[in-house]
């Protein structure tokens, strides 16, 4: 089995980087969701959105 280069491209980078400014949209509107969601909204919200990050943070960990 093939191992992957642990190394990043320039290419990688401009994707990082734009989908990193272009993912930050969620941060503009969620003070109205944790409004309209109230605690108990506000807490099941960042619950979900914390274990659907898990493996990203996986893959950035085995990026380094």
């Amino acid at each position: 089995m093939a191992q992957l280069a642990r190394k990043l491209r320039v290419i990688d980078y401009f994707t990082l980087g734009w989908g990193t400014m272009v993912g930050v949209g969620w941060l503009v509107v969620m003070d109205d969701w944790l409004l309209r969601g109230g605690v108990l909204g506000a807490v099941l919200g960042f619950a979900v959105g914390g274990a659907l990050l898990l493996p990203i943070g996986y893959v950035y960990g085995k990026l380094v």
